[in-house]
């Protein structure tokens, strides 16, 4: 009789354990701009470095924080509505610290380096399509020893290039205005993709070329005007992705 209330006991704390392991808790992150609310995202499996919050202008590697307040980007609150700044700044500050910064005008941004701890800078927005080659280059990049991802645009197939000189070690945050089957084929051999957006403008992509993203297994994020090629993909094809959504924003 002892020996069969021990096996219960061991099956009912066994039970116990799968219904506790089974429900995993949600985890939420609310986000503030200027401390005006802006909204809660659910959190929950999410990886420090790896997954993504939009703000403003930048693509913020979420830290494991459980509430942000940003200032910066295209917007700023006026009389508790939200305003297009016209003129953003080229920083973007997270709970009080610099950790973001706008390579449009390297010269005039390279000026206020010391104006802030370069080495808590952790995204750096690259996507100016006008950023010629002598401003473009990894020196730039090896000024902030911290930096966890690079939101790069392209927009040429001269561009594409530009992924070559950025480290495999740093995240890429990528803007293809120039897609194609083969932008996108060039594009997958990348795998430290975490987001992407497809341009509405020589947008040229069939649904043979929809498959070469399948081999980003690391992409949390995926935009584009023509949802309805992406109709097919599930879990197995892409299973870190966090949103898909149809988007006509050009971001230059």
């Amino acid at each position: 009789m002892k020996k069969m209330r021990y096996t219960l006991n061991l099956i009912v704390i066994g039970l116990v354990l799968i219904g506790v392991l089974g429900c995993k808790k949600e985890r939420w992150l609310r986000v503030y701009h200027n401390r005006m609310f802006e909204d809660s995202i659910n959190v929950t499996g999410w990886e420090v470095n790896e997954d993504v919050v939009w703000l403003g202008e930048f693509y913020y590697p979420w830290q494991g924080e459980d509430s942000i307040d940003y200032s910066g980007g295209y917007y700023f609150y006026k009389k508790g509505k939200k305003v297009l700044d016209e003129d953003p700044g080229p920083l973007l500050i997270v709970n009080g610290k610099t950790v973001g910064i706008t390579i449009d005008y390297p010269l005039e941004v390279f000026a206020i380096y010391e104006a802030f701890d370069s080495s808590k800078i952790i995204t750096i927005d690259y996507s100016d399509p006008w950023l010629d080659e002598q401003n473009y280059n990894l020196a730039t990049l090896e000024r902030f020893p911290n930096l966890v991802g690079v939101q790069i645009g392209l927009d040429s197939r001269t561009d594409l290039e530009k992924l070559d000189s950025i480290p495999s070690s740093l995240r890429l945050y990528v803007f293809c205005g120039y897609a194609t089957d083969e932008a996108l084929e060039f594009i997958s051999r990348y795998p430290n993709i975490r987001t992407l957006g497809v341009g509405e403008r020589w947008v040229k992509v069939s649904p043979d070329g929809v498959k070469h993203i399948w081999k980003l297994k690391e992409l949390r994020s995926l935009a584009t005007p023509h949802d309805y090629l992406f109709r097919g993909w599930n879990s197995r094809h892409l299973p870190k992705l966090r949103e898909l959504y149809s988007s006509e924003i050009i971001l230059y």
